[in-house]
């Protein structure tokens, strides 16, 4: 396994945002959120501040998923820092 470069991603009050948009043809097997300076919520498409798992500031959350495009994040006031570190399986 190994690791792509961490991107930083931005979450707006109330406005889902996609945490990773990827290419097809990788090969991932997961990914690491951590959000550096505010709470957001994650999950799948349509999360909410009320349906989202909450995630507070310098936390970390880690998910094995091979679609991780299929995962979002909202914060509930202002804007939030997210970084998002993808994991590559061999091929």
């Amino acid at each position: 396994m190994f690791f792509d470069s961490p991107q930083n991603v931005t979450a707006i009050s109330l406005t889902t945002v996609q945490a990773i948009t990827t290419l097809a043809d990788q090969n991932f097997t997961g990914f690491t959120i951590t959000p550096t300076d505010g709470a957001i919520y994650y999950g799948a498409s349509g999360v909410t501040t009320s349906n989202g798992q909450p995630l507070a500031s310098g936390q970390s959350m880690t998910i094995a998923t091979k679609t991780p495009a299929n995962w979002f994040i909202v914060s509930a006031s202002g804007t939030v820092n997210v970084r998002v570190t993808l994991y590559k399986g061999h091929r």
